[in-house]
C-alpha cells in the first residue's frame, strides 16, 4: 500500500509541474522562479544558495507532511 501511495503522489508532482506552470501563466500568478527573483533579486552566489536551501525544504514539507498525517491517521484506526 505504501508503494502505490509513493508512486500516486510522484507521479501528482510531476503532472503539477508539467501543467501547474502553464495554468499559473494563464492565471496571471507568479511562478515559483519569478517569486524567488521578486523575493531574493538578481541571482548571485549568495541568492542561489538561499534559494536552493528553501527549495529544499519546501520539497522536504511536501513529501513529508502527507505520510505523517497517513501515518496518525493510521495509528488512531
Amino acid at each position: 500500500m505504501k508503494k502505490k501511495n509513493s508512486l500516486i503522489f510522484i507521479l501528482g508532482l510531476v503532472v503539477g509541474v508539467f501543467t501547474g506552470n502553464g495554468i499559473f501563466i494563464w492565471l496571471g500568478i507568479p511562478t515559483y522562479d519569478q517569486l524567488l527573483e521578486m523575493t531574493l533579486g538578481k541571482p548571485n552566489a549568495l541568492n542561489r544558495v538561499i534559494a536552493i536551501l528553501v527549495t529544499g525544504v519546501l520539497i522536504y514539507l511536501i513529501y513529508s507532511i502527507p505520510f505523517n498525517i497517513f501515518k496518525r491517521k493510521k495509528k488512531s484506526i
